[in-house]
């Protein structure tokens, strides 16, 4: 057997790492580090997804995963940090930290994707953190295998900006590609690859020579300088940076939807700011971080200096362009709520605007870290240690802001103030480094050119995100962690929009009544019993107003995953005839799959009614999966009914036979069916007409229909005969299943369909 001394021996001869001189493994590294940062982002957008199907589909779970990856970064940068001086050989030790952290986040993607209905919300980020903390280890491993020198605090930023470079490259790839191409599963084990790839990288670059001139020293002694300030500007930083982030991301939605390409383009767009910013870091601090290690301890101070004043004029600068730009934002969208330029298919209009307004401000904001990088590693002359300290510290920031910015500041304050909140924390913490590095007459200067920015911000951003349409009357609005709702009277009726979607059909139009109502009587009138009903998508309340008609049904659970929808039912009085105040009806917010997964609870019939399937959340509620869990929660007999889209109806009802063995099929608007299933083979037209009460007898003479038993029999006549036109339809149908693992109902653009975009939901809303 290999001792350990032994197998030291041979990885410290390793003929590898003679091949690399000090540029070409530099070159090495940042190759490692950017697969890393690609598989990591990968990771973090697969397991927000899965997360949003425990936790339920919303904003605040997705803060909360958001966040707690973030938290774990910070962790595992922290233990790296402590661990470094310890390392014989770091590149080694980076190694094995990818292999970790490729298995565990492996790990957690097939936990959450396989066992997602039955992990409760603090197993899954446990599972989470298990996967994140080992890609936080990494980046002060990796600058620890520098070489102590006048360029380490140069590569450290640099290996930081590719880190990052990697990271956008890993959303955009994500988002757009991968789970097309591959799934969930299949993109879970790319990115395993990546790790194991860059895993494989860094022990061929490694060796002896990869040995810290100070490894083995004790941590206490790893700071030969004051890092306090570093450490309070790097969390700052960090915190302001999510903070931004999340609120651009709610802005950003007014133009580039909420589809997962459009979030993961923008998160792209982000990171690649921030890479710009670290490059223009790396240029400003080559002036006073590289300096050689003779000059006097003066010259040392003064590039202490001269890095935080440069951070502090970055965070006034930031303080400016980040509520500026959103009121260029406002400006363009809310010109004519849509300009003409911003819809269609390529997009090119609505980058452009999110770079114009988004970048400036990113870009100044991103250059903070790095230049406190820069200078921090080229004067402490201990490469990693106090990196890994700052990661820690702009992560543990990152994770609180995006708390800050995704949650708090929305609810309270709203989103158009929360720019000008978050600035006026950055000219706080610029004017504390000029107190305290500045004299009197420049301190003068700095503190006015700090408050005028901030006050120039203040006059340029908008005060509110509210858009309404000619002709328009604001009924109502209201703005939490989900979005910016506003409901409005207009020339076609009373509307519901968060942000720009339209959530349900103009209400006044008799096509929205009639599509809305009848999934009610038809289900509840085939079902072999209508007593218990479950309601997801409350909306107008129609269809929860349409099961309570029924003679016999003694429970109506209905839920909306927006509070505000359930606080303006008064409005749709006349229309839903004031269901919420019967004492049968039982009003609930939150997300339905999740309280259809977490109950054990059966009923009679379960209703989905949910318009647009293209956005994430929806979309969970039309994968097979979803409808699995559905037919388990009906009693025997029971109906299944939901809102479908036409054009994709081939797709739909190939996963809905796959689950229930009778699907009918019945005109809903357009293009749209309604489709009630049934876990088992139905009679001909065995609809029981006498549950319909007197109610629902009158409210069907309302929508048109005068004689119900003919209706009915018209009705499946026409189901039978759609049944057999898509047995010979040869249009899109992709090779899959929409499932929780191959969610190809988002991705219907990839083969070339025309009628949904990139960017746009069947609903949003255009001028």
């Amino acid at each position: 057997m290999i001792s350990l001394a032994g197998l030291r021996a041979i990885l410290g001869e390793d003929p590898l790492y003679r091949c690399f001189s000090r540029r070409s493994r530099l070159f090495w590294l940042k190759t490692l580090f950017f697969i890393s940062g690609a598989g990591g982002l990968v990771f973090e957008v697969l397991l927000t997804r899965l997360y949003s199907n425990i936790a339920g589909s919303t904003a605040a779970a997705m803060t909360a995963v958001f966040a707690a990856f973030i938290l774990a970064l910070a962790l595992g940068s922290w233990l790296g940090s402590l661990l470094l001086p310890f390392l014989r050989r770091p590149l080694l030790t980076l190694s094995a930290v990818n292999l970790s952290a490729g298995l565990f986040g492996r790990l957690a993607v097939w936990a959450l994707l396989r066992h997602g209905d039955t992990v409760t919300s603090a197993q899954a980020l446990a599972l989470i953190l298990l996967a994140a903390v080992p890609m936080g280890i990494g980046f002060p491993v990796i600058v620890g295998a520098l070489k102590e020198g006048k360029k380490a605090g140069d590569e450290a930023a640099a290996l930081y900006a590719v880190n990052t470079a990697g990271g956008a490259v890993g959303a955009l790839a994500c988002g757009f590609a991968l789970l097309w191409l591959f799934g969930v599963s299949g993109t879970a084990d790319l990115a395993l690859f990546m790790y194991a790839a860059a895993a494989l990288l860094g022990f061929a670059v490694s060796g002896a020579g990869d040995i810290p001139q100070n490894g083995g020293l004790p941590p206490e002694k790893s700071l030969p300088f004051p890092a306090a300030p570093f450490l309070a500007l790097a969390f700052l930083s960090g915190a302001l940076s999510l903070c931004y982030e999340l609120l651009w991301g709610r802005v950003a939605k007014f133009y580039l939807g909420d589809r997962t390409l459009a979030i993961s383009l923008l998160l792209a767009i982000y990171l690649s700011c921030l890479v710009l910013g670290c490059s223009l870091a790396r240029f400003a601090g080559r002036r006073w971080g590289g300096r050689p290690r003779t000059l006097a301890a003066a010259e040392k101070v003064r590039g202490r200096r001269g890095a935080l004043l440069i951070a502090a004029f970055l965070l006034s600068i930031s303080a400016f362009l980040h509520p500026a730009g959103a009121g260029l934002a406002h400006a363009i969208v809310g010109g004519a709520l849509f300009p003409s330029w911003l819809p269609g298919n390529s997009g090119a209009g609505r980058i452009s605007l999110t770079l114009l307004a988004m970048g400036p401000g990113v870009v100044a904001l991103g250059a903070v870290f790095p230049v406190l990088l820069q200078a921090a590693e080229t004067e402490s002359g201990r490469p990693g240690r106090l990196s890994g300290l700052l990661f820690a510290a702009s992560s543990l920031g990152a994770a609180l802001g995006a708390v800050y910015g995704g949650l708090w500041l929305p609810a309270r304050i709203g989103t158009a103030y929360g720019f000008v909140a978050a600035s006026g924390v950055a000219v706080l913490a610029a004017l504390a480094c000029f107190t305290a590095l500045l004299e009197n007459r420049r301190l003068a200067s700095a503190a006015a050119a700090s408050l005028a920015a901030l006050a120039l911000g203040w006059q340029l951003s908008p005060k509110n995100f509210i858009f309404l349409k000619q002709g328009e009357t604001l009924l109502d609005s209201n703005e939490d962690e989900y979005g910016i709702q506003v409901a409005v009277r207009g020339p076609d009726g009373l509307k519901v929009r968060n942000n720009r979607l339209s959530l349900v059909n103009p209400l006044g139009n008799p096509a929205t009544s009639y599509a809305q109502k009848t999934p009610a009587y038809f289900s509840c009138l085939l079902a072999r019993r209508c007593e218990s009903v479950l309601n997801i998508g409350t909306g107008f309340g129609l269809t929860a107003g349409a099961f309570l008609q029924a003679e016999g049904v003694r429970e109506m659970r209905t839920i909306e995953i927006l509070p505000f929808f359930l606080r303006i039912q008064r409005l749709f009085q006349e229309f839903n005839s004031g269901y919420y105040n019967d004492d049968r009806a039982e009003l609930l917010a939150g997300d339905g799959r999740r309280l259809l997964a977490a109950e054990e609870r059966t009923y009679d019939v379960i209703s989905v009614n949910v318009l647009d399937p293209y956005l994430p959340g929806s979309s969970s509620l039309y994968t097979v999966d979803f409808w699995r869990l559905a037919k388990s929660r009906l009693n025997p007999g029971g109906a299944y009914t939901q809102l479908v889209h036409g054009n994709d109806i081939l797709l739909l009802s190939r996963g809905l036979r796959s689950v229930f063995s009778t699907v009918l099929y019945f005109p809903a608007y357009g293009k749209d069916f309604n489709v009630v299933a049934f876990a088992g083979p139905l009679e001909d037209a065995p609809v029981s007409l006498e549950r319909a009460g007197p109610r629902m007898l009158a409210e069907m003479r309302r929508l048109g229909i005068s004689d119900p038993r003919a209706f009915f029999s018209e009705a499946f006549r026409y189901s039978r005969e759609f049944e057999k036109k898509l047995n010979e339809d040869n249009g899109f149908a992709p090779p899959y299943l929409h499932s929780d693992d191959r969610p190809v109902l988002e991705y219907r653009w990839a083969h070339g369909s025309p009628s949904l975009s990139i960017f746009d939901s069947l609903q949003a809303d255009r001028s």
